[in-house]
Formats: structure tokens, C-alpha cells, sequence
């Protein structure tokens, strides 16, 4: 799963090149970029903002609760700091 980014800076850009071909990759981004297709079968784009794709991606596999919770943590862990 990659998320956010433009792939475009050494050597971080090669990692989602790393998995082997047969390998799904997800791409969870505004941009399709990188070496990811839309012609791939073992490539999915989902298009748009991180945040709201990754809480539609829990609804679709039942995971909101799951979600919420790490957002309320990270928000208790960061006031606490």
C-alpha cells in the first residue's frame, strides 16, 4: 500500500518496485504516479485524499471502529506531549 506521495525522490520511488509482479499493489493517492497502471491487473488506484480514501477503504472492509480508535490514541498520545 502506498499513500501520498509523488514517487519521485531516490530511493524511496523504487520501493513499491520491489514487490514481485504478481504482487497487488494499492496506490492511494490524487495522482497516479510512479510506475503504477491503470492497465496492470495487479495494480488498483484509488483516487483522492488519503484520509478520506483510507476511511472509505475501513467502511468497505469493517473497519471504522478500529480506525476511530487509533485516531482518538494518536490524538490522546499528541496532547499529552
Amino acid at each position: 500500500i502506498v499513500l501520498g506521495t509523488s514517487l519521485l525522490v531516490a530511493p524511496v520511488a523504487s520501493i513499491p518496485d520491489w514487490v514481485p509482479s504478481n504482487v497487488t499493489r494499492l496506490l492511494i493517492n490524487r495522482d497516479l504516479v510512479g510506475t503504477f497502471s491503470e492497465a496492470k491487473s495487479t495494480d488498483v488506484f484509488m483516487e483522492g485524499d488519503c484520509d478520506e480514501s483510507v476511511r472509505k477503504l475501513c467502511e468497505m472492509i469493517g473497519w471504522c471502529d478500529e480506525l476511530d480508535q487509533m485516531y482518538k490514541d494518536c490524538r490522546s498520545d499528541n496532547e499529552s506531549k
